[in-house]
């Protein structure tokens, strides 16, 4: 197996499978098929325009920088801290003073999070590997 950044020893179960070097811990259904159908729409307008397609960057933004708010005021560097459908990993990348992980059930979205540092899995949260 080729070695991976993500630290499965924090992890109560082994990954299904590995794709792209990423563990996946939950099976594909049509839910996460059309996730990722939506998610590669999303990305593929993205690296086009470097906008959301879906909503108005001003409303993403609002959304980013309530959340930036609650972890900046409750995280210290050096904690650890998963983004439950990390997407792009736009937060997280914020913070780079962090032990970094992200989870979502789309392979596009988790690949673009990987590229900015961030620790991920593919998963739902039911599947979580705790």
């Amino acid at each position: 197996m080729k070695e991976n950044t993500f630290k499965l020893e924090q992890y109560q179960k082994e990954p299904l499978e590995w794709f792209d070097e990423i563990p996946v811990f939950s099976r594909s259904d049509f839910y996460n098929e059309n996730y990722e159908r939506i998610s590669n729409d999303h990305l593929c307008h993205f690296k086009k325009t470097g906008l959301n397609p879906f909503m108005n960057e001003d409303h993403w933004l609002e959304i980013e920088y309530s959340t930036c708010k609650i972890i900046k005021k409750y995280c210290k560097p050096g904690n650890r801290i998963l983004d439950v459908g990390v997407g792009m990993g736009r937060i997280l990348d914020r913070f780079p003073e962090f032990d970094r992980y992200g989870m979502d059930i789309s392979h596009g979205y988790l690949r673009h999070a990987k590229l900015k540092g961030i620790d991920v899995c593919l998963s739902r949260i039911e599947d979580m590997p705790t």
